[in-house]
């Protein structure tokens, strides 16, 4: 009985849309708008050379770093990461890949355990995001 209760769980499910994020570049005074991707996108990323850069550039949905005025005719550049590797600083990319992960999943509280009472479940997850933040 409780197997068909997990199955209709799953089968109730809607399937939300990909989530987005805009976040600032100060420096810049450019705004990106990131898109949560994929599973298969994010391990196709990691396992490039610069994991970091593909994770980036396929993050980013606007403005559009693929784009050849950008890359090619603005920046002189051959590649859309040569591109943003001359825009960005080495901080900022990676403050912009961490945004990414908290759309992806990766953020303290996006999976809590459920073996504590329902009421304790708020604060594992406060306790997660805690522990996260002095790790940074």
């Amino acid at each position: 009985m409780k197997t068909k209760t997990d199955l209709n769980a799953l089968l109730g499910l809607e399937l939300p849309e990909k989530e987005t994020k805009d976040v600032l570049i100060p420096r810049l005074g450019l705004k990106l708008t990131l898109q949560e991707i994929g599973y298969d996108e994010l391990m196709r990323c990691r396992r490039r050379e610069d994991a970091n850069m593909a994770y980036l550039l396929a993050s980013v949905k606007a403005p559009d770093f693929r784009s050849e005025a950008f890359y090619r005719d603005k920046m002189g550049c051959a590649t859309p990461a040569d591109a943003v590797k001359k825009l960005f600083r080495g901080g900022e990319i990676e403050k912009i890949c961490k945004a990414a992960d908290v759309i992806n999943g990766y953020a303290a509280g996006s999976v809590v355990t459920m073996d504590a009472p329902a009421a304790d479940l708020e604060s594992h997850a406060v306790a997660d995001i805690l522990e996260d933040a002095e790790k940074n």
